[in-house]
Parts: C-alpha cells; structure tokens; sequence
C-alpha cells in the first residue's frame, strides 16, 4: 500500500473480494479518508462525471467495503479529468451498495457464461462502441472475453507494434 503526500491517503491500493461466487478486483488511484478520488485521462474534459466512471468507482466502493476489515467509502466522490489543455475535478454520488452488488453479479454472470459458452457473442450487443470498454472497430475492440473470441476466431488478433531501433555507431 503507498501512502500519499496527506496523512492517511491510501494510494493505488488493490482490492480483491468475491461477488456472487466470481473474484473480482479494483484499485482506485486514492482513498482519501472515506472518499474515492480517481483520475482519467481524455482527450477533451466532459461537464459531468461519465456514468462508466460512477459505475467504475461504485464497484470500487463495494469492493472496499468487502474488505476485512471493511474499507468504508461514503457515497460522495471525485473523478479528475485530465486533458492537454484542462483539467477539472467533479463530485459524483455513488450508487448504494445493494444496486452495485446487484448490477455486478449481473455482469458478471453475464461474462462468465459467455466465457464458457462454445458460441461467441454477437458484435452489435457485445463488441459495439457504446461500451467503453471497446475499441473504435472490431480488430481494436476489447472485453473480458476478448481472449475467447480471438480463440474463436472472431476477432483477429492485433499485429504487435513495433519500435524502431536507433542503430549503434560503435
């Protein structure tokens, strides 16, 4: 754990807990007594907190609060958007604890089943842009089950970049 420039503040932290049978983890960028603060990078600062976000910290919350000891965060919190040109730090309310479990094993249980599932997910539900865990298309896209549509063959694997090396003078 790494302690940050205030006293208390607990940085970076991973978090490990079990929602519905599933293990699951996060890490929030501060702790700062019992208030989430993280931190995105964006291309342009939005006027509000973006929902993935609130739904990001939520799980964040719940997953502190399965801790043992539990790890009580308030349901107030802080996302930092941070751009070339701006940055700017917006409260959010989080959801409560039960609608977070709730949506979580729901997800969850959604993911897993795919994993396991000898049929790939359909792109349009799975694999579109409205996620934000998607890419732009459908080579760049990526997902918890990224890994068994690639084996499926669904989606082709990225050629890897490729840096290019200053050759030696000696």
């Amino acid at each position: 754990m790494e302690f940050g420039s205030l006293e208390g503040d607990i940085r970076e932290l991973r978090m490990y807990a079990e929602i519905n049978g599933h293990k699951v983890s996060g890490q929030p960028d501060i702790i700062r007594g019992t208030v989430i603060d993280d931190y995105k990078t964006t291309k342009s600062v939005p006027g509000e907190p973006k929902e993935d976000h609130r739904i990001q910290v939520s799980c964040y919350r719940l997953i502190a609060h399965l801790q043992n000891p539990p790890i009580e965060i308030d349901e107030n919190a802080f996302i930092t958007y941070m751009s070339m040109g701006e940055h700017k730090r917006l409260p959010m309310k989080l959801w409560d604890l039960e609608t977070t479990k709730k949506w979580m094993g729901e997800e969850l249980a959604k993911r897993y089943a795919l994993l396991a599932s000898d049929e790939p997910p359909n792109f349009e539900d799975h694999f579109s842009t409205k996620h934000w865990k998607c890419g732009y298309d459908e080579a760049h896209s990526y997902c918890e089950v990224r890994r068994a549509c690639t084996n499926m063959q669904m989606i082709p694997e990225a050629e890897p970049r490729r840096r290019k090396v200053k050759e030696s003078s000696a």
